[in-house]
């Protein structure tokens, strides 16, 4: 039974099956927290550094020394101002989400991130014909990493 102190009355401290004190447990095995849920896998290092690799090359590419390749992959359209691209690219990507997917180890494999970046170079091409030019020297950028 608890001891009385004052008003209160004292509580033990429930014992974990290991010995450890402050559990309300009653399972009677000690499992890690891992085998409760599944953890995360965390992606190769390769393969995330390769991907990064890549993206950066794509990102840092410039057609002159002020243009980037890639600034008008940066950003889809915002559906204000241009819906109609909506109404045409049924799956907007950009160089953005690309990134953001790298970051939170998304791809688990090289096939994975080469598909989300031809679908940016594809959409760009469907929908940007005013800037044709710099998704063919993009493409072709792109193609240069995919034969290595």
């Amino acid at each position: 039974m608890a001891a009385q102190q004052g008003n209160k009355m004292a509580v033990p401290k429930r014992k974990r099956p290991d010995g450890e004190e402050g559990s309300s447990s009653s399972s009677s095995v000690s499992t890690p927290l891992a085998e409760g849920r599944p953890k995360r896998r965390r992606n190769d290092t390769t393969l995330v550094d390769t991907i990064q690799y890549i993206f950066d090359a794509l990102r840092n590419k410039k057609k002159d020394e002020e243009v980037y390749l890639c600034e008008a992959f940066l950003r889809v359209p915002r559906k204000k101002t241009e819906p109609q691209y909506y109404e045409v690219i049924k799956s907007p990507i950009d160089m953005l989400k690309i990134q953001q997917k790298i970051k939170t180890d998304v791809y688990n494999e090289l096939e994975e991130f080469c598909k989300d970046v031809q679908l940016l170079v594809d959409n760009a091409k469907l929908y940007y014909a005013k800037v044709l030019f710099l998704a063919v020297s993009f493409a072709q950028t792109w193609l240069g990493f995919c034969c290595l």
